[in-house]
């Protein structure tokens, strides 16, 4: 996949890292390697905001990349080298991930666990509200998806499905997995007043 120059910038950095944020104020991200430094609130007034959505549109469709909400919760692109890792935590079913899950959650996530994927604009209302929640606990990947009618939908998918369709397979255990996040998510905030916060810390 050809990127812009400001895609093959963050590509650069993801590599060096494994992951890197959308945008944040104290760790690397996408929108502060283009800025120039950080940008606080909305990144889209700034001056060079098309070009940040640009080259985040091109990294979040790029074979090598997932788009996750990982670290603090926000969007973070996750190099295919963390591939393993990422889907042996995803697809633990770990006790923070299902621990206090409302019903309509449960419900929600065995849905996708039995369809593969489902386009969360043909969700009721209700189920659609749970969408974060499933994603903020890793036990679901989440994707934004281009409808019929040229519109974006969110698409849930299992971890089972994902990997076989990125043809990746989990590291032997989450714990394994888990230690690989941490040094990545250490090693991304090195030297900064600031943590990587990881879903189940």
């Amino acid at each position: 996949m050809r990127l812009g120059r400001d895609g093959a910038r963050g590509l650069a950095l993801l590599k060096e890292h494994g992951l890197l944020l959308v945008t944040d104020p104290r760790l690397p991200s996408l929108v502060a390697l283009l800025a120039g430094g950080p940008v606080r609130g909305s990144w889209w007034g700034h001056e060079r905001g098309q070009a940040i959505f640009t080259a985040a549109s091109e990294l979040e469709d790029h074979p090598d990349v997932a788009l996750v909400k990982l670290v603090a919760g926000k969007a973070t692109f996750v190099h295919r080298s963390l591939w393993p890792a990422l889907l042996a935590v995803g697809g633990a079913g770990a006790a923070w991930q299902t621990g206090g899950l409302p019903a309509a959650a449960r419900t929600l996530r065995a849905r996708v666990e039995k369809e593969g994927t489902l386009r969360a604009d043909r969700l009721s209302p209700a189920a659609r509200s749970q969408t974060r929640i499933l994603e903020l606990r890793l036990l679901v990947h989440a994707a934004s998806v281009h409808t019929e009618t040229g519109a974006h939908a969110k698409a849930l998918e299992s971890w089972s499905h994902w990997a076989k369709r990125r043809r990746v397979r989990p590291l032997r255990s989450a714990e394994q997995g888990r230690q690989r996040l941490e040094a990545a998510a250490a090693a991304l905030a090195a030297g900064r007043a600031a943590r990587a916060r990881l879903p189940w810390e």
